[in-house]
């Protein structure tokens, strides 16, 4: 899906000098999001975009109408709002400036940690769709790597007994036989807490990994839990629980936990 914004709308014309060829309207995009962003450049941006067209040079034109447009095109699609804004225009002694004052929203318009391009645009107010001049600011948006996260696999039983089976303990020894809940939680007591945090856990071949964000206990510490069902599991089967942490489309821990049953004939 595709992420655009009105940065501005304003209406200036052109004349031309008769009888001899325009020199071309030249200009530039600026943009700002915590400090000035680079055109194709690595940035680190910040939770707002701010960008703007600066008229440089009118060559032989006369502004009197003209639209200006700025739109914002990820690099791939997304989930991300195609709500529209506008700004006003401002002008300077340096020349004419097409000022986005509202913002792009980092999360609503555009990720911190993915590219995305501005498509700026200058068209005759009378001829709609006829491009006296264009850019396409590219953004490269850069994170540096998540650390790598200390985490725990682990999961237990409760038998119709009431005897708590654990793994790892007292389960790998016991390979009892399961038939209803198996708990399991993978527990990062240090994961960091200003890292959007993607987890998951399964039961490998089978059925869908359940997946979510860390939750947090009293004391701050980061946990995943899941239950999976003997209708997902196989009793007198082994099988293997997996789990993975992963932030910003990179793997930060993975971990597996084999499960054995020795059910009697």
């Amino acid at each position: 899906m595709t992420s655009w914004k009105l940065a501005a709308v304003a209406l200036v014309s052109f004349t031309t000098v008769a009888g001899a060829a325009p020199k071309k309207l030249k200009a530039h995009v600026e943009c700002m999001s915590g400090m000035p962003v680079k055109a194709g450049k690595p940035a680190k941006l910040d939770s707002v975009l701010f960008c703007s067209i600066h008229v440089d040079s009118l060559g032989d034109r006369k502004l009197t109408s003209v639209m200006a447009t700025l739109r914002l095109v990820p690099a791939k699609p997304s989930k991300l709002s195609t709500s529209g804004k506008s700004g006003p225009l401002a002008d300077t002694q340096d020349g004419i400036v097409f000022e986005l004052t509202d913002p792009w929203v980092s999360g609503q318009h555009y990720n911190q940690c993915e590219s995305t391009s501005v498509i700026a645009v200058l068209d005759e107010a009378d001829h709609p769709g006829t491009h006296v001049w264009t850019q396409t600011f590219a953004i490269v948006g850069s994170c540096p790597s998540p650390a790598k996260v200390a985490a725990t696999l682990g999961c237990n039983y409760i038998a119709q007994d009431h005897t708590i089976i654990k793994w790892p303990g007292n389960g790998t020894k016991l390979k009892a036989r399961l038939e209803s809940t198996v708990a399991c939680t993978i527990d990062a007591p240090k994961a960091a807490k200003d890292v959007v945090y993607e987890v998951s856990l399964a039961v490998v071949g089978k059925g869908k990994p359940s997946t979510g964000k860390f939750e947090h206990d009293e004391a701050g510490h980061a946990f995943f839990s899941a239950s999976f069902e003997e209708d997902i599991y196989q009793a007198c089967s082994n099988f293997t629980i997996t789990g993975e942490v992963t932030a910003a489309g990179t793997s930060l821990w993975t971990g597996k936990l084999p499960i054995k049953q020795d059910c009697p004939d």
